[in-house]
């Protein structure tokens, strides 16, 4: 499957030979940019227009949608594998980021900040934040 002329809604996240990149039809995208195909897909229940996180020691990509969803996906080997959903009900328009520890972290349009751990459980969250923050 080659793309053209698709809407593609966010940065693209390279991870070895993979980009990874949201689209406004919900989806999250595999595109293997050697052969020029789309190597996996999938839905992630809202459109996406942050760019996906990538904890590469665990080799796990995080992805925020409009819906207030956050994906977890194993990207180890093919074929990828769904880890873990998690909703936060409240929609995500950002990017996520991962620290070095490994806390994925998700700024929510309520002005909420979640950091979650890697299997998806809440470890905090701050309300009535509106800004842009960088992890160290």
């Amino acid at each position: 499957m080659i793309f053209r002329d698709e809407k593609w809604s966010c940065n693209l996240t390279i991870m070895l030979t993979d980009l990874w990149c949201g689209s406004h039809d919900h989806n999250l995208y595999a595109l293997d940019y050697r052969s020029h195909q789309c190597v996996y897909n999938i839905s992630c229940g809202g459109s996406i227009f942050g760019s996906p996180a990538i904890d590469e020691e665990h080799c796990i990509l995080y992805v925020g949608s409009t819906v207030g969803r956050i994906t977890a996906i194993s990207i180890r080997a093919l074929p990828f594998s769904l880890l873990w959903l998690h909703e936060l009900e409240v929609p995500i328009f950002g990017s996520l980021a991962v620290s070095s520890s490994g806390m994925v972290i998700c700024c929510l349009v309520d002005g909420s900040v979640v950091g979650l751990d890697r299997f998806g459980s809440i470890l905090w969250r701050v309300r009535d934040i509106f800004a842009t923050f960088l992890v160290d």
